[in-house]
């Protein structure tokens, strides 16, 4: 190898390990948001929202939320027009959270907020609870039955819910196929 091919290799190469070393070694409290949440003032707001249809509205409403600066996790039921908000209440209030502008196409309305004192371990279970492997052999039937195939914008969905442990939301989502299917 050529002399000059091994200095910038060496550095990219330290360079990786000692960012691995960061990134895997766990030294500082913080989630993947940024918020520390063994100290964090977490709180948990409880929302009727209005306007959710579908798992699309649920996802809109999800991932709005979850890009404002302070919240830690979210979800959404369009079944029961309903969500929940963990925020740090240090860096975002509720009613700013309310003021989001995807609120707009979707108004909340606060029913609830209280100390939140659960650990939060974003995808923290990777073993799928046994009632909602059920429900996913159920859709893969009433699929296979039906010889039809999940659209891909709704199993992306499904997938990053599963492979995050979001189990809550994959059962919204499962809910409300099921529910499409057993209506037509």
């Amino acid at each position: 190898m050529q002399k000059n091919i091994l200095i910038p290799l060496s550095i990219i190469i330290a360079s990786a390990v000692i960012g691995g070393v960061l990134i895997f070694s766990g030294g500082d409290e913080n989630n993947s948001l940024g918020v520390n949440t063994a100290q964090a003032n977490l709180r948990k707001v409880d929302l009727e929202i209005k306007n959710m249809f579908c798992v699309g509205c649920s996802a809109s409403v999800v991932n709005s939320v979850k890009a404002l600066p302070g919240v830690v996790e979210a979800d959404a039921d369009p079944s029961t027009d309903s969500g929940w908000i963990i925020y740090d209440g240090e860096q975002i209030t509720k009613e700013e959270i309310i003021l989001a502008s995807i609120f707009q196409s979707y108004p909340a309305r606060i029913l609830d907020d209280q100390v939140y004192s659960d650990s939060v371990e974003v995808g923290q279970s990777q073993t799928i609870p046994p009632e909602i492997e059920q429900k996913l052999n159920l859709l893969a039937q009433k699929l296979q039955e039906r010889g039809v195939k999940l659209e891909q914008f709704l199993q992306d969905e499904l997938d990053e819910a599963i492979s995050g442990g979001y189990w809550g939301k994959v059962d919204n989502i499962l809910n409300n196929f099921l529910r499409t299917y057993e209506q037509n």
